[in-house]
Formats: structure tokens, C-alpha cells, sequence
């Protein structure tokens, strides 16, 4: 395995003034807090889940038994509509 070499430090004095640098330290996240941070996304995440995977559940319920009024079956489609359109969003993202 080849061992990486350290870059040879710098002498900030020693910089010409045609040149302009800028600096920033950016510290590491700890380990402890990613790990909370992952599995806050990850609760919240399944929450939705089940919630919208629920509500489409009870939708398509609605429409395909015709269970309903004419209005509560608009109402579903519509409901539908969204889910679908929400689902497609979140996977296929607007290319730049």
C-alpha cells in the first residue's frame, strides 16, 4: 500500500503580494452528534413513509371499491394525484 506523503508546510511570510489567499478551518462534525443527526433522518423519513403510503393506501381503497360518494372519490384521485406526483419529484430530480 503506498503511504501518502505530507505536503511540505507553508511559510504564510513568504507569500508574494501579487497573490491573495484565504483561509478557513472547518472542524469535523463528532461521531456522537452525525449519528443522532442520521437517525433523526432516518425516523423521520420512515414517519413519512408510513403516513403517505397510508393515506395512499386508503385512496386507492377509495376509488378502485368505489366506497365512496362521487366527491369522496374525486377527492381520493386528487389525493392520488399529488402521491404520484410527489413520488415522481422525489426521484427523478430537476437535472441543471
Amino acid at each position: 500500500m503506498a503511504t501518502r506523503r505530507r505536503p511540505a508546510p507553508l511559510d504564510l511570510g513568504s507569500i508574494p503580494e501579487a497573490y491573495d489567499f484565504n483561509a478557513t478551518i472547518n472542524s469535523r462534525p463528532d461521531p456522537a452528534d452525525a449519528r443522532v443527526e442520521r437517525g433523526k433522518d432516518v425516523a423521520l423519513f420512515v414517519v413519512t413513509l408510513v403516513l403517505v403510503s397510508a393515506l395512499a393506501s386508503y385512496c386507492l381503497y377509495v376509488v378502485i371499491l368505489e366506497v365512496g360518494s362521487a366527491d369522496q372519490i374525486k377527492w381520493a384521485q386528487s389525493l392520488l394525484a399529488a402521491v404520484a406526483g410527489g413520488l415522481l419529484g422525489y426521484l427523478l430530480p430537476k437535472q441543471k
